[in-house]
């Protein structure tokens, strides 16, 4: 049987689903009624610095990231009949592929150094011309998930998402990778933040 996303109650057939592309963004959840923002840690734009949770502040470029499509014209069509994700949940549909970069130092990107749960986010220092799929890619589905890789994976056991460390979202938790099991399991017990805006259905 089909899991559904924790956040079905929440979407509506009316939204048009893709990812954010070529634009800065803040990526933004909430927790305890506290609006929380990806940040680069201390502002510290360099090789593995970690990527934290922060309040929100439109005017902190720290808080500010560039998403770049990855998969573009009939390789994505290939790439999304191939998106196993699909078929493991009620509404996972893939909004599409991108690759996330600091504002402040477009030439980095957001990656993990092994890509396994519990992985923390950092800045990685690619090359442009060979990205790793499977620790620099990232792809979103319709209820906000952003997770890791080329989507051919099933949601509960093993694609992994984003989220905060930890049972309860603060500030200055790291970002890390959780398979949607662990996800729906602390969020029985805690406040994690583990749907991001603007990905997902709007």
């Amino acid at each position: 049987m089909k899991a559904s996303s924790p956040l079905v109650i929440a979407l509506s057939l009316g939204f048009v689903h893709s990812a954010p592309t070529n634009e800065f963004i803040q990526i933004r959840g909430w927790a305890f009624d506290q609006e929380l923002c990806w940040k680069v840690r201390n502002g510290n734009i360099k090789k593995h610095a970690k990527i934290v949770l922060d309040k929100c502040d439109i005017k902190d470029n720290a808080q500010m990231f560039l998403t770049k499509n990855f998969v573009t014209g009939d390789e994505w069509e290939e790439w999304y009949n191939e998106a196993s994700v699909i078929d493991s949940c009620d509404y996972c549909d893939v909004g599409g592929w991108v690759t996330i970069h600091p504002m402040l130092d477009p030439n980095l990107l957001i990656g993990v150094r092994i890509s396994k749960e519990k992985a923390w986010l950092k800045l990685e220092k690619p090359n442009m011309n060979d990205i790793n799929v499977d620790k620099q890619v990232f792809f979103d589905l319709e209820g906000g998930e952003v997770g890791l890789g080329d989507a051919k994976c099933d949601y509960n056991t093993t694609c992994l998402f984003a989220t905060n460390q930890g049972v309860n979202a603060n500030i200055e938790d790291p970002v890390m990778l959780s398979t949607g099991d662990r996800m729906q399991h602390f969020a029985k017990h805690g406040d994690i933040i583990g749907w991001w805006d603007p990905f997902g259905s709007r």
